[in-house]
């Protein structure tokens, strides 16, 4: 799973200025059916992009997953999905 997020801020009524937060990666074990993301920045709109990779070595297809994180001070996100044998699918 990779992540990457992205805030458009105006502060000129012809300019918009955007900030990105770094990219990240997460990789989830073979029984990891979930997993926590803590690190994400308030009043962002995150991106993820979830596939898996099969004993063979194969990548399955990649969902993607677009998140809007609320002006809170900790934001965390949980991701829940399915893998079965030839494909995967959020359960969010």
């Amino acid at each position: 799973m990779e992540y990457d997020g992205r805030k458009q801020t105006h502060n000129d009524p012809d300019v918009a200025e955007t900030t990105i937060a770094a990219s990240n990666n997460l990789y989830v074990v073979k029984d990891e059916q979930a997993r926590y993301v803590d690190d994400l920045l308030p009043d962002f709109v995150y991106t993820f992009n979830i596939s898996a990779k099969f004993a063979d070595g194969t990548f399955g297809r990649v969902t993607s997953l677009r998140v809007e994180t609320s002006p809170r001070k900790y934001i965390t996100l949980f991701a829940s999905f399915y893998c079965s044998a030839n494909d995967c699918w959020n359960l969010v």
